[in-house]
């Protein structure tokens, strides 16, 4: 009986362990998402702003 609590016990943190890994790797992954969302609006917007440049020169 002892035996089969302890197997049941390993199988439970074992469980529980990679609930956590997948819940940091997900965790992960959206922040990278986001990240890249970030730098990529960034991105856009410099070359936005630098075409706006190219369409309408300033008069000197």
């Amino acid at each position: 009986m002892a035996v089969d609590q302890t197997e049941a016990m390993i199988a439970a943190i074992k469980a529980q362990l990679e609930k956590e890994r997948a819940a940091e790797a997900a965790k992960k992954k959206r922040e990278e998402e986001e990240e890249l969302l970030k730098s990529g609006s960034k991105k856009k917007d410099a070359e936005t702003a630098k075409a706006n440049t190219k369409l309408c020169p300033r008069r000197s």
